[in-house]
C-alpha cells in the first residue's frame, strides 16, 4: 500500500496540471484493453497493439514507434510477466531514442505492476516534453488497469534528478541515504570552496547566491537527520531535494544545489497512482 506521504506527495505536485492538459486530447491508449488482461492484449495483430502506442508526443516533432509487443496468451497470476514491449522514438525518420516497458506481478501483494525499464533521447532534444506525454499516455491506461504502481530506476545522467522532479519517490532506504550523501558533500565542497564535479556546477553563482544555496540545504539535511526513515511522512522527498535551491522561473538550463546533487545519481523510484 502507499505511503500517506507519497499519496500527500502525488496530490501536491505541480506536474499534475500538465498532465491533466495532456490527457484533454485523445490518447492513443483509450480504446486498449486492460494491462491486467494478457489473453485480451494477446489476441490483438501487432498492428493494433502498435497502435495503442505509437503517435507524437512533444513539441518537436517526435513520435513513438514500437517494435516489438509480447502479452502472454494465459490467465493473470501472481509472479509473472504477462505483458512487455519496446520500440524507437523518431524525428523526422530518424532514430533518436529509444524506450522499454514491462510489466509484473508482485508476490507480495498479487497486483500488477508497470516497470519503466528504459527511457532515452539524444541529449539535444531533451526538455520537447517527449517523456511527459509518453508516459502520461500510459499512466492513463495504468489507471483504467488498475495498477497502483510505476517503477524504474533513476538514472542515465539527467534521470537521477528528472524522475524526482516528476515526482517518483524513493522506493528504498539506499536511495534516500545516497542522495543524503550526495547534498552534504556538496554543501561541505561549496562552505570549504572545494572543487568538486558536483560543486563546480554551482560555479556560475555569486557568493550570496551560494550562501543562500547552502543555508537552504542545511536547513533540509537537518530534518533529514531528525526524520532518517524514507517512508516517515517528514522525510524530505525526492522531489524536495530536486527543487531545493530553485527560484521562481528557473528552468532546464538553469543550476541550483538539489539539481546539482541529483544530477547523476542513481536510485530506486516509484510513482503511487491514486
Amino acid at each position: 500500500r502507499a505511503p500517506a506521504r507519497a499519496a500527500r506527495l502525488l496530490r501536491a505536485r505541480p506536474a499534475a496540471g500538465a498532465q491533466a492538459r495532456v490527457l484533454a486530447r485523445r490518447l492513443p491508449s483509450q480504446n486498449a484493453p486492460r494491462l491486467s488482461d494478457p489473453i485480451a492484449l494477446a489476441r490483438a495483430s501487432f498492428a493494433q497493439q502498435a497502435k495503442w502506442i505509437d503517435g507524437p508526443y512533444g513539441t518537436a516533432g517526435l513520435r513513438a514507434k514500437v517494435t516489438e509487443f509480447f502479452a502472454r496468451n494465459v490467465p493473470a497470476r501472481a509472479g509473472y510477466q504477462p505483458v512487455f514491449f519496446k520500440g524507437k522514438i523518431m524525428l523526422h525518420g530518424r532514430q533518436v531514442g529509444n524506450f522499454s516497458r514491462d510489466y509484473y506481478y508482485d508476490y507480495s501483494t498479487g497486483e500488477l505492476v508497470a516497470h519503466h525499464a528504459h527511457l532515452e533521447i539524444a541529449p539535444s532534444i531533451q526538455g520537447s516534453g517527449f517523456a511527459e506525454q509518453f508516459n502520461a499516455n500510459l499512466i492513463d491506461w495504468y489507471r483504467r488497469s488498475g495498477i497502483k504502481q510505476v517503477r524504474l530506476s533513476a538514472n542515465i545522467d539527467v534521470g537521477g534528478y528528472a524522475w524526482a522532479r516528476a515526482g517518483y519517490a524513493f522506493a528504498d532506504q539506499y536511495g534516500a541515504n545516497d542522495i543524503i550523501s550526495r547534498l552534504t558533500a556538496l554543501t561541505d565542497d561549496l562552505v570549504n570552496r572545494r572543487s568538486s564535479t558536483l560543486a563546480d556546477r554551482l560555479s556560475g553563482l555569486d557568493a550570496s547566491e551560494i550562501q543562500a544555496q547552502i543555508q537552504a540545504a542545511q536547513a533540509l539535511l537537518v530534518r533529514a537527520r531528525q526524520h532518517p526513515k524514507f517512508d516517515d511522512p517528514l522525510h524530505p522527498s525526492a522531489y524536495e531535494f530536486s527543487q531545493l535551491g530553485r527560484h521562481t522561473g528557473q528552468g532546464k538550463d538553469d543550476m541550483w544545489i538539489g539539481k546539482a546533487a541529483m544530477l547523476g545519481s542513481y536510485w530506486s523510484a516509484v510513482l503511487y497512482l491514486p
